[in-house]
Order: structure tokens, then sequence, then C-alpha cells
């Protein structure tokens, strides 16, 4: 069976020390009641945006199901799992590692018969500041774990050739910037509840 990646995003944005600790209790709960096959993980995630840098608590788990539909409602009961105690949920996401499940576009017209799914393309860059000079680059990201950064593509509308094109030419400019280029995740989003949350991230589009 295809293996999903989930994400629910919980508010506040911006969060202060005592929303981010709050967060990973409410993260080590669900694993504790939920006893999920892949433990759920908590992230506060950086964005550079075009009005100031924003972040945003986000999970991050792997589901296993038959259809997206099975993932989808897997990634609303997370949500309702936070909405339970009490958390504000911003956004919910279900997505497919590419070469790991059969629904990447590839002709123009299975791209736009799902004009609400999309591909995402997060390459972990790092050496000598390297989120100022990805961010030359395009849309860029952090965690709080390290001092490497994500250089990010979301390639709309794009064939799985299209975007694989893409994926391959940014990490050739980062290399060209100067900077190492680590793994690189390439998923396609089957389900988002709150794509606007992007807005000003991705600008460099």
């Amino acid at each position: 069976m295809p293996t999903f990646e989930v994400h629910v995003f919980v508010g506040p944005v911006d969060p202060d020390n005592a929303a981010r600790s709050a967060f990973a209790n409410h993260v080590n709960a669900y694993n504790t009641i939920a006893r999920p096959r892949f433990p759920m993980k908590a992230y506060a995630i950086t964005s550079r945006k075009a009005r100031g840098d924003e972040t945003v608590l986000e999970t991050g788990t792997y589901v296993v199901a038959e259809t997206i539909e099975e993932a989808v409602a897997a990634a609303a009961a997370q949500g309702e799992f936070f909405r339970a105690r009490g958390c504000a949920v911003l956004r919910e996401k279900v997505e497919g590692i590419v070469g790991k499940m059969p629904w990447a576009p590839d002709t123009a017209e299975d791209a736009a018969a799902h004009p609400g799914r999309y591909f995402e393309v997060h390459i972990r860059v790092s050496g000598d500041g390297a989120r100022e000079r990805a961010r030359a680059l395009g849309a860029v990201s952090w965690t709080d774990r390290g001092e490497h950064a994500l250089l990010n593509l979301r390639p709309r509308g794009a064939t799985l050739d299209e975007a694989r094109r893409g994926k391959d030419a940014a990490q050739a400019a980062a290399r060209a910037a100067g900077l190492d280029v680590g793994k690189t995740h390439f998923e396609y989003v089957l389900h988002d509840t709150c794509p606007e949350m992007d807005d000003g991230w991705f600008d460099a589009e």
C-alpha cells in the first residue's frame, strides 16, 4: 500500500516558547494515545516571506493507506485530535512521495484534471550564509534543528517531467552558488486545506 506524508499546522503563527512547548506536549500525547505505526514528529518551521520571517508549528507523520481518501481521513482525524485539545488547526496536508505513489501527473491533461494538487520540492542546502544565499535563488525555510536551510519549489500545473526538470535546475543553481546540496524531498501534494498559507513565501516563482 502507498505511504503518505501527513502534516497538521497548528496556531498560533510565530509561537512563543510556551506555545512551542504545549505543541510538543500535544504531539507526545498523540503518540501515547493513538500509538501510530510511524510516530508523529513536531516541527517549528520558519519561512522567509516577503513581509518578514514567519514561524509555524507543524506535525509530520507517515500514514499507510490504500487510497487518497483514506489518507485525507487520517489527516482530518489528526486535526480533530488537536482541536479537541483546544488547538487552532490552521491547515491539513497530505503528500505522496514521488516514485512511491502512482498519482503524479504524466501529461498536461492529467495535471489540469486536479488543479488543487501540486508538486513540492525541498532541497537541503548548507554552507556559510546558506539561508541568505538560498533566498536569492527562491523560497527558503528552516527549522531550529541545525544551520542548514531548505530551498523550496512548488510547481503548480506541472507534469512529473516538468517538476523533475525544475528540481534538477534548482539543485544545479544551488551548487553554482557555492552551496552544499544534501537530501532532496520530491513530493506531490494531494490534499491541502489552506494553500494560501504559502502566500508571500513562494513570491520568487
